[in-house]
């Protein structure tokens, strides 16, 4: 195997993107402010259901998540005892 070393003059895919949108860099980084607008400028742009959407995904990603270390922690639970440890740990019931 041959590792070659990058030069920090060739510019990754990232900043191709971003210089092709007419992005600026600073110091050949993307500061935090500028990716903050253009992450508002792509939310603006999709309609209310695409949001809706993509927020409701990542709900169910998080829940997903929760069961998991639910899971992880107790693996003699069933699926019902997964479902109301969720809703214990989610909602504090």
């Amino acid at each position: 195997m041959v590792f070659v070393k990058r030069q920090p003059s060739v510019e990754t895919p990232a900043q191709l993107r971003v210089a092709q949108r007419g992005g600026e860099w600073e110091n050949d980084v993307m500061t935090p402010e500028h990716a903050e607008t253009i992450q508002r400028e792509m939310w603006r742009r999709l309609s209310l259901e695409d949001r809706f959407r993509i927020v409701a995904a990542m709900i169910e990603d998080g829940f997903n998540l929760v069961a998991v270390s639910i899971r992880a922690e107790h693996p003699e639970y069933g699926p019902e005892e997964v479902r109301t440890a969720l809703r214990k740990r989610i909602y504090d019931d």
